[in-house]
């Protein structure tokens, strides 16, 4: 059976690195095979494997028939469907998924892409939108788009899996009453999310302006309001697992109910004649972890728990003895049959890992001691063993989580969880006023959470690592399963050793006189990654849309942890604008002892930052840099003026980074003779047009202009008769909006490199093109 699970997971496995898929039905002349393997043992493993490969690629096909279409991708359309869940207030506006039933462009009706995920921006009275309503909108769609650099989260991915097939945003209907209007003649459809958020309201009213009244909305319905600084004390401690409604918290109340259901069922001999105890519990699991996970909107990483938790119950009621390995592998089937794309998800394979870890280590080796005693050690051994995967999958690894986790799982998963759905339960009925439960409920987590802030604010909190190569990989794979063995097994202790080359091993470098420029893909705006032979600079680091999401932290940070960069030497803010500078405190307080440079930005010379002037040089490795503009940069009144120009000098090329300047400061560096040719060029101000001049153009002369601009932006950037301007002097052009990140390597013998574009050399169909 495993052999034959192990194919089919390889047979989807391989679909997802494949730049476009085959039709469904070419796919599908695999299974002709499947008569042949009846005859033939040995096919049967290449036929379950195309078994595999032809029903992810059937799902996918699903998924990928629904889609923006090039007609009215940016243009205003009509569009007629339903809210799904529970729309988020945001601070601009409000974010919600909308299944659509019809669309019409230009009065004609137009194939709908199916769901989309739209933003409402603030208005002075946004409407209240409610789960299963249905409403008539106009809005702008484009195909889902998202950021793509080594080391970040791959946002397109995400929407795939999710079938998100656009995004966008309402438009106000000028001149036209009554465009954006909810269809009150059409019943709601929905009634799970409505409920969903009915408990939602319930816990904001009994909780009002509690801190942890995110934290319990989170653990009841699978979402809420948790705020950055909240997240980072998760992060860091390894219990971020528990602020949601996990396979950790739908196995406990599933297990909680078998444990209450058997002892009561026990208790009478007619019900234990109707049916055995322990078969009336396996039902009763079930039907808890049903509607926890309806709470949760049957997410995905519900669905997944709750598959696993009906087969372990299902084995029950058929009375069949299963070893832990049978069920897990059974599961695993279900899931993938169920959802053959949860392999692209972290959650799936940590979910599943600390299972094999709980069946691995504890199976028939826990009869000797306490309860108290096995479940400190569980904690023990899962967080040895889950430290592969997380730096696999997150470049990190909590230190103490095993000590954070043995607080906050007994405290939030057995007690408070159980403590919140009876509340909840009891809410809904009206049978008793419930103010005093949540009050109780939210004193536990005002004693419970000091200590888990005093854990993450530890030295030692987190081990940060670039993801392993592959065969560090399976050394440390090796390395966890003979730690993990039971006492007794010969050598254990070298399990340690295997190990290590997965926590010493580092990513290439540069070398003495070489440059490694990464230009990250930060959407609208720009972030620049300079590296030297023991030294790094960082150039702006993109934009801030909102408290809980920000550039650095999902993509400048991300990038450094996967090039293995623990220091940064020096961070220039080029000038004051939200797309140039507006991560730049996420940044600092991750690295606070760089050095940092601005054009005379308040807030920050205020905190140390030193003026970046024409003049100022510095060496680093054999590599020269030198600010050529602003002289001074009170001389301008235009943030983008003032910039911060900065060129880098190397044996093997040049690059002049140029932030945001017009042709103003363009003539002034002319004139001052301070414009040299540079092989790779920013271009100004993201290819607007007051900015590339013709005599700016010719001066530099670059091989290669990179523009940083967002997909089908709203400034239009950049602007084709600048693009080509520059292609008619024989310039390469990159843009991070269809390249995604752009990496050079200048070599100081061999010059400079083509270049690495991320999102041309990571084609996958899922991807917009």
């Amino acid at each position: 059976m495993l052999a034959g699970i192990v194919a089919f997971t390889a047979g989807i496995a391989s679909t997802l690195w494949l730049p476009e898929l085959p039709a469904p039905a070419g796919a599908g002349l695999l299974l002709l095979l499947v008569p042949l393997a009846l005859i033939f043992p040995w096919l049967r493993l290449p036929v379950l494997a195309g078994c595999g490969f032809f029903w992810a690629v059937f799902r996918a096909d699903l998924v990928l028939q629904h889609g923006v279409s090039p007609a009215y991708e940016g243009e205003d359309v009509i569009a007629t469907g339903v809210v799904v869940d529970i729309p988020e207030r945001r601070d601009f506006g409000i974010k919600f998924l909308f299944d659509i039933r019809e669309l019409r462009f230009q009065g004609q009706l137009v194939d709908s892409p199916g769901r989309a995920s739209l933003k409402w921006y603030a208005q002075e009275v946004l409407p209240e939108l409610h789960p299963g309503e249905h409403w008539q909108l106009r809005l702008r769609l484009k195909r889902p788009n998202g950021s793509l650099n080594p080391g970040g989260f791959d946002y397109e991915r995400w929407l795939f899996q999710q079938g998100i097939r656009a995004v966008g945003y309402v438009r106000e209907a000028k001149g036209e009453a009554g465009v954006n209007r909810a269809l009150r003649d059409i019943p709601p459809e929905g009634w799970i999310d409505r409920l969903r958020e009915r408990i939602k309201e319930r816990i904001a009213a009994r909780l009002g302006d509690s801190e942890f009244a995110g934290i319990i909305t989170a653990l009841t319905i699978g979402r809420g309001e948790i705020s950055q600084e909240q997240w980072d004390v998760l992060n860091k401690t390894g219990t971020n697992h528990l602020m949601s409604i996990s396979g950790l918290h739908i196995g406990l109340v599933a297990g909680l109910v078998f444990l209450l259901t058997s002892f009561a069922w026990r208790r009478s001999a007619r019900l234990c004649l109707w049916l055995p105890a322990r078969q009336a519990a396996a039902l009763a699991a079930v039907m808890a972890a049903l509607f926890y996970s309806a709470l949760a909107g049957f997410s995905i990483p519900t669905q997944r728990s709750l598959i696993m938790i009906t087969v372990a119950m299902l084995a029950l009621l058929l009375r069949r003895g299963m070893r832990g390995g049978a069920i897990l592998g059974i599961a695993w089937l279900a899931v993938l049959i169920a959802d053959p794309f949860a392999l692209m998800s972290a959650g799936f394979w940590l979910s599943f890992a600390a299972v094999a870890i709980i069946f691995y280590t504890m199976g028939a080796r826990t009869q000797t001691r306490g309860i108290w005693w096995r479940f400190g050690r569980l904690h023990w051994l899962i967080a040895i063993g889950m430290i592969p995967p997380l730096i696999l999958f997150f470049q990190q690894a909590p230190l103490h989580s095993f000590a954070a986790n043995l607080i906050a799982v007994p405290v939030i998963g057995s007690v408070m969880v159980p403590a919140i759905l009876l509340a909840v339960l009891l809410e809904l009925s009206g049978i008793i006023d419930t103010h005093a439960l949540f009050a109780l409920i939210d004193q536990v987590f005002r004693w419970t959470w000091p200590v888990l802030e005093r854990l993450a604010g530890l030295d030692f909190a987190l081990w940060v690592q670039p993801p392993p190569a592959a065969w560090a990989l399976v050394c440390a794979l090796v390395g966890v399963t003979l730690c993990l063995a039971p006492a007794g097994w010969p050598g254990r202790w070298v399990g340690i050793v295997w190990m290590l080359p997965m926590l010493m091993t580092r990513p290439p470098a540069p070398g003495a006189g070489d440059v490694w420029l990464s230009m990250l893909d930060v959407g609208q705006g720009l972030a620049v990654v300079v590296r030297t032979e023991r030294h790094t600079l960082v150039y702006d680091t993109g934009a801030k849309a909102s408290e809980n999401f920000d550039m650095a932290s999902a993509v400048v940070i991300p990038y450094l942890q996967n090039a293995g960069i623990r220091r940064v030497d020096r961070v220039i803010l080029s000038h004051d604008d939200i797309d140039h500078i507006g991560a730049a405190d996420e940044l600092l307080a991750r690295f606070p002892e760089a050095a940092v440079f601005t054009p005379a930005i308040a807030r920050y010379q205020a905190a140390g930052a030193a003026d970046c002037r024409a003049g100022m040089r510095w060496e680093w490795d054999g590599v020269g840099f030198e600010f050529i503009h602003p002289d001074d940069p009170r001389e301008w009144r235009e943030d983008n003026n003032r910039s911060c120009v900065l060129r880098i000098e190397a044996s093997g090329g040049s690059v002049l980074i140029t932030g945001d300047i017009e042709r103003k400061v363009e003539a002034r560096l002319l004139q001052q003779g301070r414009l040299a040719s540079a092989d790779i060029l920013f271009a100004p101000h993201h290819g607007s047009g007051s900015s590339s001049s013709n005599g700016f153009i010719e001066a530099v002369a670059a091989k290669y202009v990179l523009f940083s601009s967002g997909y089908r932006n709203r400034f239009h950037h950049p602007k084709t008769e600048i693009v080509n301007n520059y292609r008619e002097t024989g310039a390469e052009i990159l843009d991070t909006a269809r390249e995604g990140a752009v990496e050079f390597v200048i070599d100081a013998k061999q010059g400079i490199l083509p270049p690495r574009q991320y999102r041309r050399d990571h084609v996958r169909f899922w991807r917009r093109g």
